[in-house]
């Protein structure tokens, strides 16, 4: 802070500049200070406000940050509406593979395969196994081939709907989908190993269809010296 005439010989003096300024009560004075980041700028700001200046007579602003902010504005918008279409989207997905799952180990009619198996002498624990990798081989191929296109194409994807805009794709970002991935079908496999833990052994000699019911058909057939014979 100094007193006007030190600004006047700097060549700040507005009547220096501008011929239709007159008197020196009211200076109209634009100081200008190149902040390379925004960080520097906040400081500055801040440094500004603890100094106490009075509540008016001057304004402090950044024309290119306040550009920037503006230009993200569609982004926040688009960040918003993506993120309740990725819970959906999840939602949905997650709620359909469920019932296919489920409808594939759980129906009933792999009682009977089941039922085969452990009077075979095989352990619901093998089982169980069989029933997981009935999973992982449905899923993990899918899993595999959306996770590699998904790597490719979200950055061009990302850099087209936000105008510009860098959207890089970081190793945290890639490292967070694939445990989440491998998450979900983990808890996939181990519903459908569970369908072994709640098969109940009375089904094996449960009359269901075929199981335990035994039919014949008596058929006479007479022959022309039957017919001879009876005449």
């Amino acid at each position: 802070f100094t007193n006007y005439q030190t600004f006047a010989k700097a060549g700040l003096d507005p009547q220096s500049t501008d011929k239709t300024v007159s008197g020196w009560a009211v200076p109209d004075l634009d100081v200008v200070f190149d902040a390379g980041d925004s960080a520097t700028y906040k400081s500055l700001v801040s440094t500004l406000k603890k100094s106490k200046l009075p509540a008016k007579g001057y304004e402090v602003s950044s024309p290119s940050l306040e550009s920037y902010n503006a230009s993200l504005e569609p982004l926040d918008t688009l960040s918003s509406r993506a993120k309740t279409g990725t819970i959906v989207l999840v939602a949905v997905g997650g709620v359909l593979l469920l019932i296919l799952v489920l409808s594939g180990v759980w129906a009933p009619k792999r009682d009977d395969e089941i039922g085969m198996a452990l009077v075979s002498g095989v352990t619901r624990g093998r089982l169980g196994w069989q029933f997981m990798l009935e999973v992982f081989i449905v899923t993990l191929p899918f899993y595999v081939i959306g996770l590699v296109g998904g790597a490719f194409a979200a950055n061009p994807i990302g850099s087209a709907l936000a105008s510009g805009h860098a959207t890089p794709v970081t190793s945290g970002l890639i490292w967070t989908m694939v445990w989440y991935g491998l998450g979900s079908i983990l808890i996939l496999a181990i519903l459908a190993a569970l369908r072994l833990a709640f098969f109940s052994a009375d089904k094996l000699f449960a009359a269901d269809g075929d199981w335990g019911t035994v039919s014949e058909t008596n058929k006479t057939t007479t022959t022309t010296d039957d017919a001879e014979a009876q005449a």
